[in-house]
């Protein structure tokens, strides 16, 4: 029903599957597949059951040509990197420049943040490409916060390079008469990687609600502001959430 509705709102609009465990989502993503629909499932391969691994977002970023090519730029340039400042070359050059600027390092070391922002970029597209694909979804609650789905949703972070350009452009285009408008905040999403719109996941399953700490169940809920309608499952009289910290379970926490 969910993914006939998002279907309907948008080619953009996606259900996220959450649960608190793996376990949990790799058995949503199971009986999802079964009935027909398109999963990816999100989350380290290493946590993930194998026969699920060619149906992880890891997966399909690998399948990517342009992604692995960008990733092989970015091991090269690093062991080169590593490799001249291990073997005194970095130093040699120091000595013989007079100002002490160690040029040819920085050269190198230029190059290896070149390469690993291109591979990261080239990781976003192919994560945004497949997840555009999918029906649906699927995820731990806390690897709701990935981010390469937070980029495809147009999510960005403080740190991104491209931040403050954008918000430039923003900013051009709501300025009346040249002039900023004091009660507006610019918010920082954007297009997916990939060019197009913004995925948005409107409609959120979380499995295993019983048994899942609070600030676990909000962050599929809040991550991508983008939430309309929650459903949450799970039975109460199987295991309660774990919660480590002597405070918590005597109840003297404030």
């Amino acid at each position: 029903g969910f993914v006939h509705q998002c279907r309907n709102l948008s080619l953009n609009s996606k259900v996220l599957a959450c649960a608190f465990s793996n376990v949990g989502a790799d058995n949503l993503a199971d009986q999802m597949m079964k009935v027909g629909l398109k999963v990816v499932r999100v989350g380290r391969a290493s946590s993930v059951s194998e026969h699920l691994w060619a149906y992880t977002l890891d997966a399909a970023i690998d399948r990517d040509p342009d992604a692995q090519k960008a990733l092989e730029n970015a091991v090269k340039a690093t062991s080169n990197l590593t490799s001249r400042s291990s073997n005194g070359k970095g130093v040699e050059k120091r000595r013989k420049d007079g100002n002490g600027k160690r040029i040819l390092e920085e050269h190198f070391r230029g190059l290896a943040t070149a390469a690993v922002k291109a591979s990261i970029k080239a990781s976003n597209i192919a994560a945004a490409r497949a997840l555009r694909e999918a029906d649906v979804i699927v995820s731990t609650s806390i690897g709701a916060s990935d981010p390469r789905l937070l980029a495809a949703c147009g999510i960005v972070n403080d740190g991104d390079d491209n931040l403050k350009d954008q918000n430039k452009i923003n900013t051009a285009h709501d300025k009346p008469n040249g002039r900023s408008p004091k009660s507006k905040t610019y918010a920082t999403r954007r297009d997916s990687p990939d060019g197009l719109p913004a995925l948005t996941l409107p409609f959120v399953i979380i499995d295993e609600a019983c048994q899942s700490v609070e600030p676990a169940s909000l962050i599929p809920i809040t991550a991508t502001d983008s939430c309309r309608s929650v459903v949450m499952l799970g039975d109460p009289c199987q295991l309660p959430p774990t919660v480590i910290s002597d405070t918590s379970c005597d109840g003297s926490g404030s």
